[in-house]
């Protein structure tokens, strides 16, 4: 099998895609798990980690937010042996995230949704790199059913949500988030349906092991 990281433009749809290919594939989905797990390691509110990862502007501020939580040694975590460590900067920070998903994919084979996993498990054999993507209108009009917004405020928000990736990739790994070279399959959503997109996730994981290194 393999291990999946699905990236995914805001109101594409990539989140049910890659919840669907993880039951078809029996594999556990990995998402808001990362950030409870990591919250707990570093010894921080849940709410902290995710409010840091909403913007990139966010994370300049990282100490500032962690300085909000003290460390709490009730919360401690030492998966594999490994002490907490209180992260003071946002490098630190995403530091234990990246830890985190490498631990995780040494371990066992999973579906990791966003978090930067296919830049940081880009030199894994065994990784499947998938870029699900839509056209903006597409996007903007899955947005305004789901969250019941107007169509100037559901363009504001899909546009919002691209800058801030863009600057979040761009900021903590240098990469362009869209380049192509980082993924290994992308998948129109607006032109694909949901569940063909699952089976070309499905076909393409179960072809990993066979394909030569």
């Amino acid at each position: 099998m393999a291990i999946i990281t699905v990236q995914r433009g805001y109101g594409s749809g990539g989140d049910e895609v890659a919840r669907l290919a993880a039951e078809r594939l029996h594999l556990p989905l990995l998402d808001r798990q990362i950030t409870s797990a990591v919250a707990v390691r570093a010894g921080v509110s849940e709410e902290t980690l995710r409010e840091a990862t909403k913007s990139p502007s966010l994370l300049t501020r990282m100490a500032e937010l962690l300085a909000r939580y003290p460390m709490d040694d009730l919360l401690s975590w030492s998966m594999a042996g490994l002490p907490p460590v209180p992260p003071p900067t946002h490098e630190q920070y995403r530091k234990l995230i990246d830890e985190f998903i490498r631990e995780v994919a040494a371990r066992e084979d999973c579906v990791i949704l966003g978090h930067g996993a296919q830049v940081v498990l880009k030199d894994h054999p065994r990784v499947l790199r998938v870029f699900l993507v839509a056209p903006f209108p597409y996007r903007v009009q899955r947005v305004m059913l789901e969250e019941g917004l107007d169509r100037k405020a559901a363009e504001q928000k899909v546009a919002q949500f691209d800058r801030d990736w863009r600057a979040f990739f761009q900021t903590q790994y240098g990469i362009d988030w869209v380049d192509t070279r980082h993924y290994d399959l992308i998948i129109n959503l607006g032109r694909i349906g949901q569940e063909a997109a699952v089976d070309m996730i499905v076909r393409a994981a179960q072809a990993i092991d066979q394909f030569p290194r």
